[in-house]
């Protein structure tokens, strides 16, 4: 794809050089004078080899977070994470932040793994202040570090930024609810967003079926809590309409009988 802009440095760079050129050039009426020719060309100069240097930072950028994602996929989470790191670098995008956030939240063999997840999801969120994705990694570091204020605050904050994946930031907000003794609100936010979710036919989107089961899930749990068997048993059932395979329900089914 190609655009104008700052992230399309060549393009910028071919607009500036033909403007600079065509300021140079004599006039036929009344020439420029030679301060201003040179200064025009000195601008020109300058700028284009800015966006060249900008051009070669993207390419680098752009080169290592396609092997950050490849080592991803491969299981190499150590080796993407200096790839991700690499990125960030030359290039300053929420995206690999988020991943270098994501991966510390995972390792939690780490003993610093709460502050450097912490500090990439700050550095992503100055980038990318409207990040859903960034407000939904800093509520599960609030959350695993107890934090259950801060955690619900930013997994909201996730909801209203883009409702299209809310069915994810919900869940985990439930479970923020239910961990503070509000286990009737929390049924209740896991019931209005299946409901809301087969509204909106996400319930038709093979790839998002797997976090409808994984909601309904936790819903018979949460159901089980409050001592209600048959509703539990009829949300196991609704998981294994997403997910006919679904293992954790089948199991809570089994737990049943």
């Amino acid at each position: 794809a190609v655009d104008f802009g700052w992230h399309f440095p060549a393009v910028g760079m071919t607009v500036w050089v033909g403007v600079g050129f065509l300021l140079v050039q004599p006039n036929v009426s009344s020439r420029p004078s030679r301060f201003f020719e040179r200064a025009t060309s000195g601008v020109v100069l300058v700028v284009s080899l800015l966006l060249l240097v900008r051009g070669l930072t993207l390419f680098v950028a752009t080169a290592a977070s396609d092997r950050a994602q490849l080592l991803q996929r491969r299981g190499d989470i150590a080796g993407a994470q200096l790839a991700w790191r690499q990125a960030v670098k030359f290039d300053p995008q929420p995206t690999s932040s988020r991943a270098i956030g994501w991966n510390a939240y995972g390792d939690r063999s780490n003993p610093n793994w709460a502050s450097e997840a912490q500090a990439a999801a700050d550095q992503a969120q100055r980038w990318g202040r409207d990040d859903y994705f960034v407000a939904h990694l800093l509520g599960r570091i609030a959350y695993a570090q107890k934090d259950y204020p801060v955690a619900e605050a930013q997994l909201r904050r996730a909801v209203s930024l883009d409702p299209l994946f809310h069915v994810s930031f919900q869940h985990d907000l439930a479970f923020v609810m239910r961990d503070q003794g509000r286990l009737n609100e929390a049924v209740a936010l896991l019931q209005f967003t299946l409901e809301q979710a087969d509204q909106e036919t996400y319930s038709q989107n093979p790839t998002r079926s797997s976090d409808l089961a994984y909601v309904a899930e936790a819903l018979g749990q949460f159901q089980l809590q409050q001592g209600d068997a048959p509703a539990a048993r009829a949300a196991f059932e609704r998981a294994l309409h997403y997910v006919p395979d679904y293992r954790p329900a089948l199991d809570d089914l089994a737990s049943l009988k």
